[in-house]
């Protein structure tokens, strides 16, 4: 991957700045010249990209067992507590 496009990805998920600002912190001078890149690069724009950023947190906020290996959730006894929330805590 394109080592501006994991710059972008990390200012994205790290810092939660606006497409603008990230794209200007990391040193591009033109929004759609970046846009084209990021898209050429992944597959998406960088607008669906955070949008399913934000999705992705929401849902982790709200399911977090679902993003956590089981075989470590079992190790910790996780899945055998029926209130996982309080056992994060």
């Amino acid at each position: 991957m394109h080592p501006v496009i994991k710059r972008f990805i990390n200012a994205v998920i790290y810092f939660f700045k606006t497409i603008s600002e990230v794209c200007f912190l990391i040193g591009f001078e033109s929004l759609s010249t970046f846009s084209h890149l990021f898209k050429n690069t992944t597959g998406v724009s960088p607008t669906e990209f955070m949008s399913n950023q934000l999705a992705r947190q929401k849902e982790i906020a709200i399911n977090p067992l679902k993003f956590i290996p089981s075989c470590i959730a079992n190790k910790n006894g996780w899945l055998k507590n029926s209130n996982f929330q309080e056992v994060l805590l």
